[in-house]
């Protein structure tokens, strides 16, 4: 993630008592949104070389090709038979994601979100003790949940809350994500993809801390590319300088049986 500021402002504009802002504090923290941003987006999508127009191996490997089955089409029309390098009918069904019950894909259910496909969806995750802990779904697909879910609750309380900023659901908080793949999702040119002709709705269990963790997002030992930056640096023989925000990691999954992805509901 690149920096760029003019000496002018660093040092003159915005220096000394007509400061009015740091410029330098401003632009870093965009800078930090920003790459949160991209990291989010690549987080739902893939990091596979799939062909010309969709070569993603310098991305991280997400949830895309975690979430999916030996010949299991994902919400993006992929498909991946292998996973972390390892080919996925050697080793079936270890590196395959739930798909019975409910089909991954909603457009099948007329594309309508209820309580069966979310309740068929979660109980395909739970295996002994284990159960999803978080559902994420787009702005527009928590909509559509809340709209099915409210008038099916029954107030107990003084001060009922109608609105929420996440709900449960079994053991599991349903949240919105505006970069989670749907049709209100946009295809960005600087922070990626995640537009979608139908929302998505992703059940995860993370596991427990640790090296034990079902799913990993590994950062570089390295200072330098654990989000740090490489200072200013002048190369046009003018009073420009740019220095980079660096990253290096990625995302491991060990258990995709306990997580899955549903597609394809418009309502």
């Amino acid at each position: 993630m690149n920096v760029t500021e003019f000496l002018e402002d660093l040092e003159v504009e915005m220096a000394g008592p007509t400061l009015a802002f740091s410029i330098i504090k401003t632009d870093m923290a965009e800078a930090a949104l920003t790459m949160s941003a991209i990291q989010e987006i690549a987080f739902y999508h893939h990091g596979q070389n799939l062909g010309v127009g969709n070569d993603r191996s310098l991305e991280i490997n997400g949830l895309e090709e975690m979430l999916t089955t030996t010949a299991g089409v994902t919400w993006a029309g992929n498909t991946f038979p292998s996973y972390g390098g390892q080919t996925r009918v050697d080793v079936a069904p270890a590196l395959n994601s739930p798909v019975g019950l409910i089909p991954a894909n909603l457009a099948a259910l007329g594309g309508a979100i209820a309580y069966r496909p979310l309740l068929h969806s979660y109980l395909s995750c739970v295996v002994g003790g284990e159960h999803p802990q978080i559902g994420v779904t787009t702005n527009r697909g928590f909509g559509f949940i809340a709209e099915t879910f409210t008038p099916q609750q029954q107030i107990d309380v003084v001060q009922p809350e109608i609105n929420w900023p996440g709900f449960k659901f079994m053991s599991a908080t349903i949240v919105a994500s505006q970069y989670c793949p749907g049709a209100d999702g946009v295809n960005d040119a600087n922070l990626g993809n995640y537009n979608n002709a139908t929302e998505t709705f992703w059940w995860l269990n993370w596991g427990p801390q640790g090296d034990d963790a079902f799913i990993r997002f590994y950062i570089a030992q390295s200072s330098k590319f654990a989000y740090g930056f490489t200072g200013f640096k002048g190369a046009r023989g003018d009073n420009q300088v740019s220095g980079q925000l660096l990253f290096g990691g990625n995302l491991t999954g060990r258990a995709p049986r306990y997580s899955r992805v549903l597609y394809g509901f418009t309502r």
